[in-house]
């Protein structure tokens, strides 16, 4: 059973080196990534808390750097950079409803451009981009880079669309946002949202493959109990059948014992009554032979 739930969890978390696998990762924390993963998938892609510019020449840059695609979405929280543009290789990028936008803005309180230069498809449900007391909204009344950003992202989708359509953007400011975001579940790789449907279906088959051991070990035990009982039940049979026995002979030694005593008692019976009758005949003849002595004595 313990080898089988070691090789489930094996088989999600590990993914080996050397396989066509080895450039696929899951979502999270940028410092959780490996170097050099071309996709990412499971769990939102999560950039956060950066206090320094993200460029090539960092650690997170370069894993950043190297992404193709995003298949959960990104979400950008609590950085002090002004700008993003460093996943220049990103070529697709999709959410999936239980992911929410594709794009999410938290808390950056001095982003003021982002790009992805070589972007040529997006994939999600309305809104495409999400702000939470975000600066970026900010900016994009002010200059007009930041507004452009914005647009040459939406014009990814393919189709005409417009820009300050309230459809393609959720904007949160203030204390609701604040409320929602204290509220949200925020797990270890720093994500709020609802995990994939490939999480579901890892999980569902790690519980099936739990059951199905659960089952086996259930029906197993079952039938060593009573295996055991019936062998318990054996041997007990055998000691009263041991115990019958010997009691037996015992009472059959005694019974013969006493009928041989009894015999024994019944034939020296026998003897005093037959020594008794014989006295008389015992004495007249010792007599006659004392006689024939004296006769010829004489």
């Amino acid at each position: 059973m313990y080898l089988l739930l070691l090789y489930i969890f094996s088989q999600i978390f590990y993914v080996q080196a050397d396989s066509s696998y080895s450039k696929l990762c899951y979502g999270g924390k940028v410092e959780h990534l490996p170097m050099g993963c071309e996709e990412v998938i499971g769990y939102p892609l999560v950039i956060e808390d950066f206090h320094y510019e993200l460029t090539r020449d960092t650690v997170a840059g370069r894993k950043l750097a190297s992404i193709k695609r995003v298949n959960n979405g990104i979400i950008l929280r609590k950085n002090y950079f002004t700008q993003f543009s460093v996943m220049r290789s990103l070529q697709y990028l999709a959410a999936s409803p239980s992911d929410g936008p594709l794009l999410k803005f938290e808390h950056n309180p001095f982003v003021s451009s982002f790009e992805f230069a070589d972007l040529r498809i997006i994939n999600g449900t309305m809104p495409l981009v999400s702000f939470w007391n975000d600066n970026f909204p900010i900016q994009m009344r002010k200059n007009s880079t930041a507004f452009q950003n914005f647009r040459d992202f939406l014009d990814t989708a393919g189709h005409h669309i417009d820009p300050c359509s309230p459809d393609y953007f959720d904007l949160r400011i203030g204390e609701e946002s604040m409320h929602l975001r204290s509220t949200a579940h925020i797990n270890h790789y720093g994500i709020s949202e609802v995990p994939s449907n490939h999480w579901h279906l890892v999980i569902a088959g790690s519980l099936g493959a739990l059951a199905l051991v659960i089952i086996i070990d259930t029906m197993w035990y079952a039938g060593f109990q009573r295996w055991w009982e019936d062998r318990l039940f054996e041997l007990e049979l055998e000691k009263e059948t041991k115990e019958y026995r010997e009691s037996i002979q015992k009472w059959e030694m005694t019974e013969f014992q006493r009928k041989v005593k009894e015999r024994v008692e019944e034939q020296e019976e026998d003897l005093r009554e037959m020594a008794g009758k014989e006295a008389p005949n015992i004495k007249m003849y010792g007599k006659e032979i004392w006689n024939d002595i004296l006769d010829m004595g004489a």
